[in-house]
């Protein structure tokens, strides 16, 4: 198997991790409502981040109230409220400042979609990577690349933002936090974009005749040594016919 192909195997890997990422939240079906990147909360309250919406659970009423499905997607200050027990909306904003991480929230949230296509491609050249050209796993490694730096950079600053988020969210009204799938995903998916990135630079500087020439290396060593057996054996008999003509004796390999 070639390097390009390995790389279209562990991007397609990540390809199938960010669709999930990309999914989570959006439909109330199936495990897709567990899939989110981090979560606040205030007894039975729990309010879940997607990539295109927020939702509010309560544990006992077993309830869900979700925000309709966007990208980049602004929060709702309507649920933080619910959470938190505030009064208002001004109250919150009064207590909390949420500019920045507003901000920062809807700059991280949109890049899961970015790698994604980023994914789709690089995968989409690992099945033509079979091919004569160098160009081609080239700019798969390129798509790797550009995906890997995007899903590490977005990674990091999801993180940062729901930490500084939630940190504010603490210290006014002592809520709690937990960590969803979504990281862990998010995270594996940018290690594929690093191997697959990894197996195109093989590649992608590999020389597509090595094979051969190594082959063609391997026939001439071996004439080479039948040549110098051959010779030695020549040698051994002009010996042995020169030792029995000062011998007298008959030449061993006359006729």
């Amino acid at each position: 198997m070639q390097g390009g192909h390995c790389s279209a195997v562990f991007l397609a890997i990540a390809l199938a991790l960010l669709i999930i990422v990309n999914l989570g939240l959006v439909f109330d079906s199936t495990f897709l409502p567990d899939i989110y990147f981090a979560a606040a909360t205030n007894g039975s309250l729990s309010l879940k981040y997607g990539v295109y919406g927020s939702c509010l659970q309560n544990t006992k009423s077993n309830s869900m109230n979700c925000t309709t499905p966007a990208m980049g997607y602004n929060i709702d200050l309507d649920q933080v409220v619910a959470l938190t027990g505030e009064e208002s909306v001004e109250m919150l904003l009064f207590r909390i400042d949420l500019s920045r991480p507003m901000q920062m929230h809807k700059a991280c949230i949109v890049l899961p979609f970015i790698c994604a296509l980023f994914a789709f491609f690089a995968t989409c050249t690992g099945l033509f990577s079979g091919r004569r050209s160098d160009k081609i796993p080239c700019i798969g490694g390129l798509f790797a690349l550009v995906g890997f730096v995007i899903s590490a950079c977005g990674l990091a600053l999801v993180i940062f933002t729901f930490m500084t988020m939630f940190s504010d969210y603490h210290t006014a009204y002592n809520t709690g936090t937990n960590w969803g799938t979504s990281i862990y995903l998010y995270g594996v998916s940018a290690l594929m974009f690093l191997f697959g990135f990894i197996g195109y630079s093989v590649q992608c500087w590999n020389d597509p005749k090595a094979k051969e020439k190594y082959r063609e290396y391997l026939r001439q060593q071996q004439l080479y040594l039948r040549r110098r057996r051959r010779r030695r054996e020549q040698k051994r008999r002009q010996m042995e016919e020169a030792a029995a003509y000062q011998r007298g004796d008959i030449f061993p390999y006359s006729n």
